[in-house]
């Protein structure tokens, strides 16, 4: 079962304490960076910019090219 950690802020210290914390009992930390933009997000910015659907980058059997399109569709239905 997942564990989900609530912190302040996030810190090194912080992702570093929460991962000594759980590692001794043989989870894994994931590491996020803040700085990657989400699939939905990058589909959102380019429907902003004007482009075309066709401008999905992600191949049509993967996940990320539905959420792409539901970023870029989003924008379109709140836009016209």
């Amino acid at each position: 079962m997942p564990q989900s950690e609530l912190v302040e802020t996030v810190t090194n210290k912080s992702i570093n304490a929460t991962r000594s914390k759980y590692e001794v009992d043989g989870w894994t930390i994931h590491s996020w960076a803040v700085a990657e933009q989400l699939a939905y997000d990058e589909g959102h910015q380019a429907a902003t910019e004007g482009l075309d659907s066709d401008a999905n980058p992600y191949a049509g059997h993967f996940w990320k090219h539905d959420e792409w399109f539901m970023g870029w569709r989003s924008y379109q239905e709140s836009n016209t």
